[in-house]
């Protein structure tokens, strides 16, 4: 009997043991891969045929993010810097340093800026290209905050660069997360 007794809490204490393992070893994937949302913000003109232009800008944006890897995300920005109509879009790609409910990242990207400047629409175009660092703050399953500085330069005529500070509110669908478990063979 006692034997039994001493088998049986043995087993059940591997069973225990097995189970803790495999709990330490759950991590978390994303199920759904887009979050968008809207971003405000301002930023500063660098570059002095800008600053002539205007001493500060406001930025709203409709930001855009796609989640491939849990530390590797593909972006798309539709950017208005107001009070005027200066209108432009940037592709490209961050990494996410740490990964949780707080993730940092820096990221790169390209894309066209327009300035309205002047009544020559050729001087006011031109491909852009953006780098910029920040922090999303995971608030709940389906809101992020994401705080961001990014740097601007527009391969226009006059060389436009601006740099800024934006806040964005991004939404997904509530079950982007799922625990993955690793079966050992």
């Amino acid at each position: 009997m006692k034997k039994r007794l001493l088998i049986t809490s043995v087993c059940i204490s591997i069973l225990v043991a097995a189970t803790m393992v495999s709990a330490q070893e759950t991590s978390s994937g994303r199920l759904k891969i887009y979050s968008g949302g809207f971003s405000l913000g301002g930023c500063k003109p660098v570059s002095d045929s800008l600053e002539a232009f205007a001493e500060s800008m406001g930025n709203l944006s409709f930001v855009n993010s796609f989640y491939f890897r849990e530390n590797l995300s593909f972006f798309w920005d539709l950017n208005w810097f107001f009070p005027k109509v200066n209108l432009g879009s940037n592709l490209g790609l961050d990494i996410i340093l740490l990964t949780g409910d707080v993730r940092p990242f820096i990221g790169a990207g390209a894309g066209v800026q327009y300035f309205d400047k002047s009544d020559e629409f050729s001087d006011n175009i031109g491909p852009s290209a953006v780098v910029h660092a920040g922090v999303v703050f995971e608030l709940t399953d389906a809101v992020d905050v994401k705080v961001f500085i990014p740097y601007h330069v527009v391969l226009n005529k006059t060389r436009d660069q601006t740099l800024g500070v934006q806040f964005a509110i991004m939404f997904s669908n509530r079950f982007k997360k799922v625990k993955t478990l690793e079966y050992n063979n």
